[in-house]
């Protein structure tokens, strides 16, 4: 921020006047530099998944594939399932109630953070010794796109809390 000094005092209005319409401009121009990063991940994982080994989609080399190592991938499976579960277990009581997701957040965070670190290291390990015999160094940057496509999405998804109708009756005596 500059300042402008007129004999001895400050001219706060112009400056903040000046800022207020770079911080607009930069901040709309930001904005959609994120939307179009969003798309870019969104698009890396649709090729991902459609193009798979180049032989055939992702969805049927892990199904199929002989040189995937198995128990590594169920491993891997297991503890991002594990990691999702966990996640929506402490961000589901919030949608409930507003009024107390403050003083529980900080609760559940501070508690499960340190296991959800060590479940997504162990994910992306085991997940990374099974899918080496396909993609081999390659591996690494395509479980980073899918470890992040979907957490630049859950940003644009409305979760709307449902309030039952409640219907008023006009009584005509």
């Amino acid at each position: 921020m500059t300042q402008r000094q007129e004999q001895g005092s400050f001219s706060v209005s112009e400056d903040l006047q000046e800022n207020v319409h770079t911080s607009f401009s930069t901040s709309q121009s930001e904005k959609w530099i994120l939307v179009m990063q969003d798309v870019l991940w969104v698009a890396s994982i649709a090729f991902i998944v459609y193009m798979g080994d180049w032989n055939s989609n992702l969805i049927h080399v892990l199904w199929k594939d002989e040189r995937i190592k198995r128990t590594e991938l169920y491993l891997g499976l297991l503890c991002t399932l594990l990691n999702v579960v966990l996640i929506l277990f402490i961000t589901t009581p919030f949608l409930r109630d507003v009024r107390r997701a403050d003083e529980e957040s900080e609760i559940l965070t501070a508690s499960s953070a340190p296991t959800i670190i060590i479940l997504g290291l162990l994910s992306f390990f085991w997940l990374s010794v099974a899918l080496w015999p396909i993609w081999s160094f390659f591996t690494l940057p395509l479980l980073i796109t899918l470890f992040r496509a979907p957490l630049v999405t859950l940003p644009y998804l409305s979760i709307r809390r449902f309030h039952p109708e409640v219907k008023t009756y006009n009584r005509t005596d």
